[in-house]
């Protein structure tokens, strides 16, 4: 979809499909104020639009509504519009010329950057000094991460210093280091206070957590969530067409008083997902209103 047409849909065609008239992107159910989704900040993942290379990303999510970013770590791989060196195995935050033009265009739409990931905090202490240095001169408020055990301590002087929270990215049952919630709540209780989640409601899901039990167990140690919906298969699915119970994990994240962006990361679409990104905040958006 050219950058024409994808405007023209935001300002017409999603419109024309939900049975409305002609409306403004940020009425198109695209809109992301927090009167918009019941009192929660939408923030875009970066990792939705890896079709688009960095700065092209940056403008797609502000045509969208967003005016949060969540930076996906590997959008460096992405070369061209379709366009991506999945070889090449060298993160964003090392790839300073890559950055750059993304960092600008981000500055130009007036996004703010919240989380990174994800982090490879490692034994490495060095280099995970220099990521944590990278972060604070760019915005970043939270890593999502899968920090090594041996690193745990170093990780906890790091964020005493930086002031930017850590939360655990867990990657479902096959992760060897964070594939249980229990081993992540003791580590809560032993780590600073800004170590949480930053969860992923799929990836709890396939290791049999529900993701409104993970909410609740987590509390206040949640610094972001990757917001989804997927079928009984476990593939991507519309907002509110899934298997997840959205309004329950919406209900929990308020009853732990959550107050961090909900960051918008969906899967499994080949090409441009503009539209589908469109549909799906429409559809978000329908359920936040009947929430009350």
């Amino acid at each position: 979809m050219s950058d024409t047409s994808r405007r023209e849909f935001l300002q017409t065609g999603a419109a024309a499909a939900l049975g409305v008239g002609a409306l403004s992107v940020a009425s198109c159910g695209t809109e992301t104020s927090n009167n918009a989704y019941a009192g929660f900040r939408m923030c875009l993942g970066s990792v939705c639009l890896s079709h688009f290379p960095g700065p092209q990303a940056a403008a797609v999510t502000k045509e969208l509504g967003f005016d949060v970013i969540d930076v996906w770590c590997r959008h460096s791989q992405v070369v061209g519009v379709g366009e991506r060196n999945r070889d090449d195995k060298v993160y964003l935050h090392q790839r300073p010329e890559y950055w750059s033009s993304m960092k600008q265009a981000i500055q130009e739409q007036g996004l703010e950057t919240y989380g990174y990931g994800v982090a490879q905090l490692t034994n490495d202490f060095d280099e995970n000094r220099r990521i944590f240095e990278w972060a604070k001169a760019n915005g970043i408020q939270a890593f999502w991460a899968s920090p090594h055990d041996d690193a745990m301590d170093n990780m906890d002087d790091l964020i005493e210093e930086f002031d930017i929270a850590v939360g655990v990215h867990n990657h479902g049952p096959n992760d060897k280091r964070w594939g249980e919630l229990d081993k992540l709540l003791k580590a809560m209780e032993q780590h600073h206070p800004k170590f949480g989640s930053y969860m992923d409601m799929g990836h709890y899901w396939k290791m049999g957590v529900n993701p409104i039990d993970a909410i609740e167990a987590i509390g206040d140690r949640l610094y972001g969530i990757h917001f989804h919906d997927k079928n009984a298969e476990g593939e991507g699915a519309m907002m509110g067409e899934g298997a997840f119970d959205i309004p329950g994990i919406l209900r929990a994240l308020k009853r732990i008083g959550y107050s961090r962006p909900v960051t918008i990361e969906v899967e499994g679409v080949e090409g441009d997902p503009t539209a589908h990104l469109a549909q799906q905040m429409a559809n978000l958006r329908r359920i936040c209103a009947e929430l009350g």
